[in-house]
């Protein structure tokens, strides 16, 4: 009898970690990259249904020039 309970018990806990796990989909937003926070999203595959998060990368620092002064 005892078996039994730890069988049950054991399916009720993988019920519920089944139905508590993350979604494994990513968010997609039309006409640009997903980013959530400071993870960006990379896509590995041709149709963009497969990839993975990683760290944006840096915003490219724009070079000032300096304007020399007429005299």
């Amino acid at each position: 009898m005892r078996q039994v309970l730890f069988a049950g018990a054991a399916l009720a806990a993988a019920g519920l970690v089944a139905m508590t796990s993350a979604n494994a989909q990513m968010a997609y937003e039309a006409g640009g990259p997903v980013k959530k926070g400071a993870m960006c999203q990379v896509t590995t595959g041709g149709d963009g249904y497969y990839g993975y998060w990683r760290e944006c990368p840096a915003p490219a620092k724009v070079a000032h020039v300096k304007k020399k002064a007429k005299s």
